[in-house]
């Protein structure tokens, strides 16, 4: 039997693809990805009974109201488990590329910054939009606190669309941290989080890298859930000050963005103290 998971459909030629295949995994709950595989002629089509493509697929799995109150790694597992396939729950766990390895270690030591040097990341951005961001002079706040009181190495990390969110963060702090925003291939962003003692980010991608690559993990939720796409495992946690209107999950706050302003820099670098004293 031939099967491929399809997280998406987005490859051009993907009917050159689909008619070899006797099996798809449909983890993507869009109308389309269940079409795309029937259209294809793919004969077990296995996924949830979302967005009105039951009769899509060949294997529906319902999706009830408890599936939905387990984080995503659960959710997504739940699709294995409904067919009777072993679907152990495990937390992620991602290794760095040697070549990435050295190329970060080459910057960081062009910056003055050893191996044995104590470095803490920071993460502010968060692409799905502005109501998962906390404030950038707090991030200011907590990576000069870092560095004054800890003599830690500040590093800022983040993809080429927060370039400028890391230099305003740079400017903002007193103690100027190294800015990789932008900078450095996905690779090399997770050796550079890899080698911090502490990474602090927002509800975001390299906050799952930092918590698979089982770096201490210290995350800030605002219109988020946390028990579906929390940071996974016994070396993360979570600051998140819960609203009657969250988790919104919304991009941007109709209103005044309370959950996220309500959480403030002490609070944040309390957590980071006891999480640096391994509590």
């Amino acid at each position: 039997m031939k099967g491929i998971v399809i997280p998406h459909p987005f490859l051009n030629n993907i009917h050159k693809i689909l008619h070899i295949l006797d099996l798809a995994v449909l983890f993507q709950n869009a109308f389309e990805a269940a079409l795309i595989a029937y259209l294809g002629g793919i004969r077990t089509r296995i996924g949830y009974n979302t967005d009105g493509r039951r009769l899509l697929l060949s294997h529906a799995v319902i999706r009830d109201q408890a599936i939905l109150k387990q984080h995503q790694v659960e959710y997504y597992l739940g699709i294995l488990g409904a067919m009777g396939w072993a679907a152990p729950s495990k937390d992620p766990s991602l290794f760095v590329a040697e070549k990435d390895r050295k190329t970060i270690q080459t910057v960081l030591s062009s910056e003055g910054i050893k191996e044995e040097d104590l470095m803490v990341g920071l993460s502010p951005g968060a692409i799905y939009g502005p109501a998962k961001r906390w404030p950038a002079e707090r991030f200011a706040l907590i990576g000069d606190w870092a560095a004054e009181r800890w003599g830690a190495n500040v590093v800022l990390v983040g993809s080429d669309s927060e370039k400028d969110l890391g230099e305003n963060l740079g400017r903002l702090m007193k103690e100027t941290p190294l800015n990789l925003c932008g900078s450095t291939t996905l690779g090399e962003a997770m050796a550079a989080i890899k080698r911090c003692q502490l990474f602090v980010s927002n509800d975001s991608g390299l906050m799952h890298v930092a918590a698979a690559l089982h770096v201490p993990t210290l995350a800030i939720f605002g219109s988020t859930d946390p028990v579906a796409t929390g940071p996974r495992g016994d070396h993360t946690r979570i600051v998140r000050h819960p609203m009657n209107c969250s988790p919104c999950l919304k991009p941007e706050c109709p209103t005044d963005y309370r959950c996220m302003l309500s959480i403030q820099a002490q609070e944040v670098w309390t957590e980071m103290e006891g999480m640096m004293r391994g509590e």
